[in-house]
């Protein structure tokens, strides 16, 4: 997540330096210079000035797709852009998209939560802690639909407890979650409707407001999570439906088609 970020990258890859990783450290360098604005430019106008036009091209694909990521953490965006994937058959770069756009989604609806509940504090810790809990959701539905056992976003380091890379990662994306949350809760701040953790009167006009944007808030979270869900179980039936594996003792597969090494029945 933090690999095409300057200073944060580097930072992560002290981190995985100091655990052992040696090998996680260069490959988030080597990231880094394919993945960051400007650098990535440079990298790959180097290698094309050696010979080397595979390599230029390959690091600018890869910087497009970083870009490709923000477009997949915009809300309803990101949404849209995975039901693109999804009809046009590509089913990992829907899934991302899916996840990505909800995630956001739900940081930004718990930051409003939180700042009517506790201000600019309850903000950040409720986007925070939305963000996580979407990617408890997310984990959970495609176990319940799939069988497999994928933490996502946040939760990622659980698959993998020992590497240090994705707990920095992990740790970067709360802080992003709060981030994004204190920021929806100053966009709300500027609706003059006033935290109730201040004991401040609210108007029955500011009641009103706050409904409104609870209520709009729990829709976009709705449909996040459902949308996110549906095309999960939506997608892997339609692949039993296409492969004749509608029957109940349907083996789990990853994406390249590959039994996954760890296995719930």
């Amino acid at each position: 997540m933090v690999d095409w970020l300057p200073v944060a990258s580097q930072f992560k890859s002290l981190v995985q330096v100091t655990f052992g990783d040696k090998n996680g450290a260069k490959a988030t360098q080597e990231r880094f210079i394919r993945q960051c604005p400007v650098i990535s430019q440079v990298t790959s106008a180097v290698q094309a000035s050696k010979g080397d036009k595979e390599a230029a091209r390959r690091t600018q694909l890869e910087f497009l797709r970083v870009l490709g990521g923000f477009v997949d953490s915009v809300p309803l965006v990101g949404h849209l852009k995975g039901g693109i994937h999804y009809a046009r058959g590509d089913r990992n770069r829907g899934d991302v998209a899916m996840k990505a756009s909800s995630h956001t989604s739900a940081a930004i609806v718990g930051g409003i939560g939180g700042f009517f509940v506790g201000g600019p504090l309850g903000a950040t810790l409720g986007g925070m802690a939305a963000g996580t809990a979407m990617d408890s959701i997310i984990t959970l539905s495609e176990f319940g639909v799939s069988r497999r056992y994928k933490p996502e976003g946040i939760l990622k380091p659980l698959s993998d407890p020992r590497n240090p890379g994705k707990w920095v990662d992990a740790v970067a994306g709360v802080i992003v979650d709060g981030i994004l949350g204190k920021g929806a809760g100053a966009l709300a701040a500027k609706s003059n409707v006033q935290p109730s953790a201040l004991n401040i009167a609210v108007s029955e006009e500011n009641k009103k407001v706050i409904k409104s944007l609870v209520q709009l808030a729990a829709q976009t979270l709705a449909l996040s999570a459902c949308t996110t869900i549906a095309s999960n179980a939506g997608v892997e039936f339609g692949e039993r439906i296409m492969c004749g594996r509608v029957q109940e003792d349907s083996e789990p597969y990853d994406e390249k088609g590959k039994l996954p090494e760890l296995m719930y029945h």
